[in-house]
């Protein structure tokens, strides 16, 4: 009799403790799920502050020609109208400031900024758009040719993109 009693504490508890494990491994599972899935739909820090650096690289006046020309989406079919910006006044005096960028898409971005003239707000609240090109975050065409129609400028690519 005692050795039945035994057995059945015995396998009570081993029945609790898988129980118990078995929930721990449940909620382990689930909570790693849950995890799993919020972290999917946040984009690395990484990639927005990689489109805020690119962005402000971009719209900085002083920033070379070439250099503009790679962190825009299909950037050499506008080389000539940046290099022809690049020389002006006007333009060494754009900057842009990012207030907001929303990865919606592993490849695109929604990118809030405002538009300085020598520090002065030009446009404010602004909505663009960045694109993952050939692994770097660029900024969109459909961002920039409205810029140049604004500046009387439509370049082919503007209607081709």
């Amino acid at each position: 009799m005692r050795r039945r009693v035994g057995a059945l504490r015995r396998a009570r508890v081993r029945w609790r403790r898988t129980s118990r494990g078995a929930l721990v491994v449940a909620a382990l599972l689930t909570g790693g799920a849950t995890l799993m899935a919020c972290g999917a739909s946040s984009p690395p820090p990484r990639h927005v502050s990689q489109i805020e650096v690119n962005w402000t690289t971009f719209f900085n006046g002083t920033t070379p020609a070439a250099r503009r020309i790679a962190l825009l989406q299909n950037g050499p079919a506008f080389a000539s109208v940046i290099t022809a910006q690049s020389k002006t006044a006007l333009a060494k005096s754009v900057s842009v400031t990012v207030t907001k960028v929303t990865v919606t898409t592993p490849t695109s971005a929604t990118v809030r900024y405002t538009l300085r003239l020598s520090g002065t707000p030009l446009f404010t609240g602004q909505i663009g758009t960045a694109v993952k090109q050939n692994g770097t975050w660029k900024v969109s065409i459909a961002s920039f040719c409205p810029l140049l129609a604004l500046e009387q400028l439509t370049p082919p690519a503007c209607s081709s993109g």
